[in-house]
């Protein structure tokens, strides 16, 4: 499961997300929709851990490690977030 509490992101001194919450459960699955500019990337980005927070926490059941190196580490080899520009 991947839980992202109560998130407060900021971007270009903008702030996209302020106390957001999103849960996705075991065998759940989403579709992720909105117009250019909505925070579609923002929302990846910080699910796959290449954006982070300015509060808030998230936590990924299936990611272990009791410090921020392994943690880090983990997220890399499961986790990965594929721009769209790069597919064209």
């Amino acid at each position: 499961m991947i839980h992202l509490d109560n998130i407060t992101v900021a971007k270009g001194g903008r702030t996209l997300f302020r106390d957001f919450s999103f849960h996705v459960a075991a065998d759940e699955h989403w579709v992720i929709q909105g117009r250019n500019g909505s925070g579609k990337t923002t929302l990846f980005q910080l699910l796959a851990g290449t954006l982070s927070p300015i509060s808030g926490k998230i936590s990924h059941s299936f990611i272990q490690g009791h410090n921020w190196d392994t943690l880090y580490l983990e997220r890399q080899n499961k986790i990965h977030f594929v721009p769209t520009h790069w597919l064209q």
